[in-house]
């Protein structure tokens, strides 16, 4: 698979989202083809008239925010469809404001925040690809879900 094309359609996803804070594109890829897209948006309106969330840090306090995630509206999108997404890929690319203008945001070693992570695990894809400031970053979704727990403390992973 190429990463690389992959990460580029994810980031022009990205720009549908009308988000102030970051907009996030996900595409699902199965034997090497995209099954499924999705941005982050609130799913009864154009775009969020006030940001609760735009002054926070990070993925902190993510209950405000009214949109559903680009990873939710991706999954949700295939199953919606009658799309067997098991053993497939999800990939996430973001871009974040800077400067006056939308500018590619390579995460960290976090692929997505907790309530993706339980979603992505419950979904029976097989991999997570995110964009990292070394490159891409391809993990199983079990390893990515501790990842996004690790910081938390609340979860140990299975021996």
């Amino acid at each position: 698979m190429d990463d690389n094309k992959y990460f580029e359609r994810c980031l022009k996803v990205a720009k549908y989202s009308k988000c102030k804070k970051k907009r996030v594109g996900a595409i699902i890829v199965k034997n090497d083809t995209e099954i499924s897209s999705g941005y982050n948006r609130p799913r009864y309106v154009d775009e969020c008239v006030r940001c609760l969330r735009l002054d926070t840090k990070g993925a902190t306090e993510i209950e405000k925010c009214n949109a559903t995630h680009a990873e939710e509206v991706s999954i949700l999108s295939a199953l919606n469809d009658g799309l067997d997404i098991s053993g497939a890929t999800l990939y996430v690319a973001a871009l974040k404001p800077k400067d006056g203008e939308w500018k590619t945001h390579l995460t960290g070693e976090n692929f997505s925040c907790v309530t993706c992570a339980k979603i992505i695990a419950e979904s029976n894809l097989e991999f997570v690809v995110t964009f990292t400031k070394n490159g891409p970053k391809r993990r199983p979704v079990r390893e990515a879900y501790y990842e996004a727990f690790k910081y938390l403390e609340q979860i140990k992973p299975l021996v």
